[in-house]
Order: C-alpha cells, then sequence, then structure tokens
C-alpha cells in the first residue's frame, strides 16, 4: 500500500485537530520537511496491511490507537487483540487480555486470531472496511502471518505492532506499509518522515462524561443525523465543553430541526436546549 502526501492545503479541509479526511485516507500527521498532512492512502490497493516497530516509549501504541478511532469514525469495523487494556477509547472491539498471566495471553491471542483467519477465509473478495490490530505481534508470529496473508486476498487489513522489525519479520513481507519509529514521536513511512498526529482522547472522553453517554453511542448518534462524525468531533477541543458550545457545531453541519432532535436523543431536556440556544442566538 502506497501512501500520498499532499503537499498544498488548499485541495483539503486540514487542521491538526482533524480526525480523518475520508476522500484521501487515514491522516496520521505531518511530514517533517513540509509540514504537509500525511495520510495512509488506501485507494485502488488489494494490500491493507500495516507493520509498526518501535522501541518502548516512541508512541507506536498511540499511532496504533489513533489510527483505530480515525478508522472507526471513517466507518471502518476495527478488532484488536489487546494486551493490556489501552484500546478501551478508541470504539473498536478489543480481546482484552490484561488480567491473564503471560501463558494464557498467548494461547487466548492464538485462538482468537485463529478464528479471526477462518471468518475472514470464508468471506468473498470485498472492498476495505476492517481492520485488525495486533499488539505484541511477535509473540504470536505464526499465527497473525497467517492472517496477513489470509488478509491480503479478502480485502482485509492488519495492523501488526512490534519492538524490532527482525521479531516479526515474516509478518513484515506481508505487510504493504511499513511504520518505523526513528525517535519519540517520529517514524519513517515507506521513506517520508512523519511527525505523528494523535488524537485528544481526553478531550472525547470528557464530553462523552459530561453528557452521560458512551463513547460509541455518542457516535452512533452522530453519525444517524450527520454522516462524517468526526466533522463534529474534530471541532471538540480541550478538556470542557458546554451545551452551547455544542449547539453551535451542531447547528452549523446539520441546522435547527436536526440538532434539536440530536440533543434530545444525547439526553438533554427541551428547557436546557432552548436556554442553549437562546444563548446561541442573543
Amino acid at each position: 500500500m502506497n501512501t500520498k502526501i499532499f503537499e498544498s492545503l488548499k485541495f483539503i479541509f486540514y487542521s491538526k485537530e482533524n480526525y480523518v479526511c475520508k476522500e484521501e485516507g487515514i491522516f496520521i500527521g505531518t511530514t517533517l520537511n513540509f509540514n504537509s498532512p500525511f495520510f495512509l492512502n488506501f485507494d485502488n490497493k488489494n494490500n491493507y496491511n500495516i507493520a509498526i516497530a518501535a522501541p518502548t516509549g516512541y508512541g507506536k501504541t498511540f499511532l496504533a490507537k489513533s489510527i483505530a478511532y480515525r478508522a472507526v469514525l471513517n466507518g471502518i469495523k476495527v478488532r484488536v487483540i489487546d494486551w493490556n487494556n489501552e484500546y478501551s477509547e478508541t470504539l473498536a472491539k478489543t480481546t482484552n487480555l490484561k488480567d491473564f498471566d503471560e501463558e494464557q495471553r498467548i494461547k487466548i491471542a492464538k485462538k482468537e486470531i485463529q478464528k479471526i483467519r477462518r471468518e475472514i477465509s470464508k468471506q468473498k473478495l470485498r472492498n476495505f472496511s476492517e481492520f485488525i490490530i495486533i499488539e505484541e505481534a511477535w509473540k504470536v508470529g505464526k499465527e497473525v502471518e497467517e492472517l496477513a496473508r489470509e488478509a491480503r486476498k479478502k480485502g482485509y487489513g492488519i495492523v501488526a505492532i512490534s519492538q524490532l522489525s527482525k521479531d516479526f519479520e515474516g509478518i513484515i513481507e506481508n505487510c504493504a506499509t511499513k511504520i518505523f519509529f526513528k525517535n519519540r514521536g517520529i517514524c519513517e513511512v515507506d521513506g517520508v518522515i512523519v511527525k505523528v498526529v494523535g488524537v485528544d482522547f481526553n478531550s472525547f472522553l470528557n464530553v462523552c462524561d459530561k453528557m452521560q453517554i458512551s463513547k460509541s453511542k455518542f457516535v452512533e448518534i452522530l453519525r444517524k443525523y450527520y454522516e462524517q462524525p468526526q466533522e463534529v468531533l474534530s471541532r471538540i477541543q480541550g478538556n470542557e465543553i458546554q451545551l452551547e458550545e455544542l449547539c453551535k457545531i451542531l447547528l452549523e453541519k446539520i441546522g435547527v430541526d436536526k440538532t434539536i432532535l440530536l440533543l434530545r436523543e444525547i439526553g438533554f431536556k427541551d428547557l436546557e436546549i432552548s436556554e442553549a440556544f437562546s444563548r446561541v442566538f442573543s
């Protein structure tokens, strides 16, 4: 899978807070030399597999979580073999292995990967619509390598993550996109040096907490009224969000009637909505 660099910002709507640009691929950061947005592009490809290698603390899991979150917002299904329960805020479906000892973890991970491979093998070739993210891929190398080969045949993508590239060379051979970290937050993607721009998960979680609604439900409701929920979420910044601010964002994107219906479905009362509208239009 090749990547695509856009050196001119006039062709796309872009900011560092944007979660995804549907037309161009999944945004992961900016080029170090030109500070231009950099996307993983999936147009007309038949290999969506990604390998990520980096020492501890360089940001490989942070990047993978951001890819997962942006992919989910873009309508791509994501499943994760999650060794340390690090993906709960990404909206992905996770197999949490944190509470098991190492031997059990490996056994469960192998079983789950084999199950996914069998599931994929029964599918017909289709357009790309699902990622399977596997942390500590080297620990279950044989199973991941077999899954990667099957994924290539059927239009699925895996994201295999490990500390050293030599730990999972067989897997890397089946990945069209190879991401190697050079330093903390700095990686090389197909020969291009990229500064990773991750998702502000704290802001998103804070919004959900204030609304007393689950993360997945919040996105589900947004998608019901607006096809590109990432454009709304990308406007939510910082650690606080007031109903008035949310109203302004929603009114701009979906208009008065849909904003009222959405806010009601989220759980706000008509009096709260009316007061917020009064402040917005005053």
